[in-house]
């Protein structure tokens, strides 16, 4: 666990600036606070933007709040900018917030003790919102309104953390939807897509975890939309360590619209936990795939498509290959494959079972063992239908150690 430094909770001085260039100069309506003194919380009077900085401390009023705004806010730069400064309270946005740059920012060792919810507007040319340098957020982070951003909705940078998981009622957008991309970022209490609610992703990732020693802990679970668009994967695991697995439920939709993605791509990450479908993991259009584990991940856990779950792609539904696998692949709803195989295991180290209960359809093979190590049992119980290839298929050149059962 990284140490984090101490927080001065020595204070802040208050400096409204009003400044008019000129008659023909719009005016600009902003708000500085600066330490070393301490501030009473802000609720916003600016149209602008709004710095906190310097050591500042601002308190927490009676509703909990640090910062609260209620105004249609656009920024040239920031909307709120917290920098090297102690926030007791929350971050609350009911109001617009409109900037240039990022709609708000807390970065440079900042602290917001209070946690943070929107259920209005965050819409930056760059983030949503961005968490970044040594930074913390506790209590949590709860989006009910809509967040947007032209690099990212949220941005989860170096060196920071949030305790409490963030928890999605409404819509996080960007070309990544929520981007974990900072070395020693940790996210504890996991990433909630709650019904209706939509993360979606328009360039890169719906979420994404790239990060060098990243930590997702408590994994994701979706009861609502995930979807990349255009060139963008579903969810993209890429580094670090996830904890809590992924839980798509009944009703929730993890997919990919564009050509050649991933609905669920792991590779290189390190995975702890299962993946368990009772909804729909979609990858249907031109060559994208549903679930994807390659690289140098290593995995730890099982996937599970309960009987109301549906993995459909048009290449490989469900995907093993040049990774260490230690779980079971089990499906009692349908796995289904337009060109491609249902379930592959290709060059992996895979211990464990793939078991059949009900359906998988697949353009090429039902399930197919090619290369690698392959330690325990395929078992169908139930239908494999196979287009150009067999039912299941197990290379000359894996080194296989268990049983096949029809």
């Amino acid at each position: 666990m990284r140490a984090r430094s101490a927080r001065l909770l020595s204070g802040a001085s208050v400096i409204a600036v009003v400044a008019a260039f000129g008659a023909a100069a719009p005016a600009s309506a902003n708000q500085t606070v600066s330490g070393p003194l301490p501030s009473d919380a802000i609720v916003n009077t600016e149209t602008d933007w709004v710095l906190i900085n310097a050591n500042a401390t601002v308190y927490a009023d009676a509703n909990g709040d640090s910062f609260y705004n209620g105004l249609n806010m656009n920024a040239p730069t920031d909307a709120l900018q917290v920098d090297s400064s102690y926030l007791a309270g929350a971050i609350t946005n009911v109001g617009q917030m409109l900037a240039a740059n990022n709609a708000i920012a807390v970065q440079a060792g900042s602290q917001v003790d209070g946690g943070f919810e929107n259920t209005g507007t965050l819409d930056g040319g760059q983030y949503g919102f961005a968490l970044d340098g040594d930074s913390s957020i506790d209590n949590g982070f709860l989006n009910s309104g809509t967040i947007n951003g032209g690099v990212a909705g949220v941005f989860l940078g170096l060196n920071s953390d949030i305790n409490g998981g963030i928890v999605n009622d409404g819509t996080i957008s960007g070309a990544i939807g929520i981007n974990m991309a900072g070395d020693w970022f940790e996210l504890r209490g996991g990433i909630d897509n709650n019904a209706g609610a939509t993360i979606v992703g328009t360039a890169t990732a719906a979420i994404q975890v790239n990060g060098a020693n990243t930590q997702l802990k408590g994994g994701i679970t979706n009861d609502g939309t995930i979807q990349g668009q255009n060139t963008a994967n579903g969810i993209a695991l890429l580094a670090g360590t996830i904890t809590g697995g992924i839980t798509n439920n009944q009703g929730a939709i993890i997919e990919v619209t564009g050509v050649s993605n991933t609905a669920i791509l792991i590779n290189g990450a390190t995975f702890n936990g299962d993946i368990t479908n009772s909804g729909q993991i979609l990858g249907e259009n031109t060559s994208a795939l549903g679930i994807n584990i390659t690289g140098t991940s290593t995995f730890t856990g099982n996937i599970v498509n309960n009987a109301t779950g549906t993995i459909s792609a048009d290449l490989t539904a469900v995907s093993v290959g040049g990774t260490s696998f230690t779980g079971n692949v089990t499906n009692d709803g349908g796995i289904l494959s337009n060109i491609g195989n249902g379930i592959t295991a290709n060059g992996t180290t895979f211990t464990g079972n793939i078991t059949n209960n009900e359906l998988i359809g697949a353009g090429g093979m039902g399930i197919s063992v090619v290369a690698g190590t392959f330690t325990g049992d395929i078992v169908n119980n139930d239908t494999i239908n196979a287009g150009t290839g067999s039912g299941i298929w197990v290379d000359a050149t894996t080194a296989f150690t268990g049983n096949i059962t029809n």
